[in-house]
């Protein structure tokens, strides 16, 4: 409507009510918003950009979640510029976000987090097997009193860049191979279940992850022969994965 026009002086005023009380509160001296939620590492930066620009990011290989996140800011924008009535639009967005009810869940430490996570997914909430996989690997190392907290954040970073590499979809089934180099190769909605009974101590989920950041360059790889890692390698070096790697992934 501010673009085509319609009513633009009151709109631009509605609109920029909404970005304050609801996206974040604009800075005066370096006119940058300050987000008013933080989502967690993976989403929050994806998330910035479209409160930001209020556009899509143009970006590769995205995660499912940042994918999902799109469908539903492309959904809502096109319902709501079909609007020609900003004081009608407005009348419908405060319905709306006055019916909204948030629950919030405080805990003291990042164990009794994952529990809370564990606990939510046992009533209903349906995680994919690498985002189970993902909580049981945290816990199982929060079990260690002695551990350095600092190792939590190491364990988002590289988890985070193996996701990145894979996507989400990739990911189950390179979490398949991995089990079926030496064992039989589970079906996928056994996966969970077979890593948990592999992976019960602290050094096991730690050693567990340095395999997975490790290989995961070499999956990807795989599959796309004109990937950057072919133009990188020596021949020493990818004899091991050479091996490894020794073949496909159907989808069962």
């Amino acid at each position: 409507m501010i673009k085509n026009d319609i009513d633009a002086d009151r709109n631009r005023q509605r609109f920029n009510a909404y970005q304050d009380h609801y996206l974040g509160v604009l800075n005066t001296v370096t006119l940058a918003r300050s987000a008013k939620l933080t989502l967690n590492r993976h989403n929050n930066r994806h998330f910035n950009s479209l409160t930001k620009d209020m556009e899509i990011p143009r970006q590769r290989n995205i995660i499912e979640t940042n994918r999902k996140m799109n469908k539903a800011f492309e959904f809502f924008r096109a319902k709501l510029t079909t609007y020609k009535d900003g004081e009608a639009l407005a009348s419908i967005l405060n319905g709306i976000t006055d019916g909204l009810m948030f629950t919030t869940i405080s805990v003291k430490d990042d164990l009794n987090a994952y529990l809370v996570f564990e606990t939510l997914n046992a009533r209903g909430i349906q995680l994919s097997a690498p985002d189970m996989l993902k909580n049981y690997l945290l816990a199982t190392i929060a079990t260690d009193q002695q551990i350095d907290v600092s190792i939590f954040d190491d364990f988002e970073t590289r988890w985070e860049n193996i996701v990145r590499q894979l996507g989400e979809s990739d990911f189950t089934n390179f979490l398949r191979s991995q089990i079926g180099m030496e064992h039989r190769l589970p079906y996928k909605k056994e996966l969970y279940r077979v890593l948990k009974k592999q992976i019960i101590e602290t050094n096991q989920a730690i050693s567990y992850l340095d395999d997975l950041t490790r290989s995961a360059p070499v999956y990807a790889a795989l599959q796309n022969y004109q990937d950057n890692f072919w133009t990188e390698y020596d021949e020493g070096s990818m004899r091991q994965p050479e091996n490894t790697w020794r073949c496909s992934v159907c989808s069962r």
